[in-house]
């Protein structure tokens, strides 16, 4: 008897549900903190301890939501948990509790998006769906939310957290009703005495897997550093929340074509693997284009470059480690698998690179701009270093497989 399909519309609205109230703590957040008083340093610092919390949270979350009954549950409970916080966070005052506020927050924030990936793919999967248009929506909810936050908070910044929480309860109401996720349970490999189980980090004998994900990491490390201290550059450019408002409005918008439509069709024809050597190339672009910025707008603009760059990491690497992975280890392939290298890039860009942002600040010098400089050349450098090898390869049936 044919399954009967499901219909796709719920995944479609928790995406931009989801989204729209991710652009508040994606785009304001670090400019909300510098504006309560916490310097640049203390936002990296902080930003680090949550990197180094996050290695844990991640494997954890990942293991529990493969081994629960449903992914649904554990959606759930950590969507509760972050609306918990979320309340605590804007009652706190003082610059340590906001860092404590913060610390706690992403211990159940950071790995939801793992959980709700792998629920989407399976569903995606099981009924012939595209994963890149669900995920689409999410972009224009975060488009949109960037823009109307973006206007909202540079008249009142104290709506940041109630805006905030309201999003976040729309976003569970939307997980009560996305359909039942079982967790396929397949017996393992009979193993002798002595042995480990089967582990997820076996995929990284794998050099296709172990390129991915060190591209990925330089473009994280990156990414994290623009996205903690963007709004405060901003500032001190003479921009303010509604600059930075467009920004990511902008930024959002530039994935559409990389979702449907003729970006799409090109990163399924040069593969996973050279998708993020392009995004090696526009990093190299786009942070010296920062770095060089004397006017608000031009760093505005800035944001372009992010369709290029974060498409093929959120969608064509989280299809590729899904399709990698053993059926019984799909989200542990998202949470512990690729959680190491995602944070140890966020790690480098908020202890080292925040550091001597911080550093350079206090010596008389622009340090987010010069860090900007930097970021360029490592690009170029980590392009050429892993590209050469991947582009003097010839492809194997096996390689076109696993983009599938």
């Amino acid at each position: 008897m044919e399954q009967k399909r499901e219909n796709p519309l719920i995944f479609y609205i928790f995406y931009f549900v989801v989204f729209f109230g991710g652009a508040i703590y994606g785009s304001f957040i670090s400019m909300y903190l510098s504006n309560a008083g916490m310097k640049s340093e203390t936002i990296g610092l902080v930003n680090g301890i949550i990197q180094v919390i996050s290695l844990i949270a991640y494997p954890v979350w990942g293991m529990v939501a493969d081994r629960a009954p449903t992914k649904n549950v554990v959606l759930i409970v950590e969507l509760i948990l972050v609306i918990a916080t979320l309340v605590f966070f804007n009652f706190a005052k003082g610059v340590l509790m906001l860092a404590i506020a913060m610390i706690i927050f992403s211990i159940f924030n950071q790995p939801m998006a793992g959980v709700y990936e792998t629920i989407t793919i399976e569903h995606a999967r099981r009924n012939n769906w595209k994963y890149s248009p669900i995920r689409m929506t999410g972009t224009f909810g975060f488009s949109l939310m960037a823009l109307l936050a973006g206007f909202w908070l540079s008249k009142e910044e104290s709506l940041i957290f109630p805006i905030y929480i309201g999003c976040m309860v729309l976003t569970l109401i939307c997980a009560f009703c996305l359909p039942r996720t079982e967790n396929i349970r397949r017996p393992l490999p009979e193993k002798k005495k002595g042995e480990k189980g089967e582990s997820v980090y076996v995929m990284l004998k794998n050099k296709r897997v172990r390129n991915v994900l060190i591209l990925m990491a330089t473009y994280m490390m990156c990414n994290s550093f623009n996205g903690t201290y963007f709004g405060i550059f901003m500032g001190r450019l003479g921009g303010d929340y509604t600059h930075v408002g467009i920004a990511n409005m902008i930024m959002g918008l530039a994935e559409v074509p990389f979702h449907i439509g003729p970006g799409r069709r090109w990163m399924q024809k040069i593969g996973v693997e050279k998708s993020m050597l392009c995004v090696m190339a526009a990093g190299t672009i786009r942070y010296t284009i920062a770095s060089l910025s004397q006017n608000p707008w031009v760093l505005v603009w800035t944001m372009a470059f992010n369709g290029i760059m974060l498409v093929p990491t959120i969608v064509g690497v989280v299809e590729f480690l899904y399709n990698m992975a053993p059926e019984h280890l799909k989200t542990s392939a998202q949470n512990a698998l690729k959680s190491p290298f995602q944070i140890g890039g966020m790690l480098i860009a908020n202890l080292v690179f925040g550091r001597i942002a911080g550093m350079l600040d206090g010596a008389g010098y622009e340090g987010i701009r010069i860090v900007y400089m930097c970021l360029g050349p490592i690009c170029l450098i980590v392009g050429l270093v892993i590209g050469i090898p991947i582009l003097r390869r010839k492809e194997t049936p096996e390689d076109a497989e696993a983009e599938n």
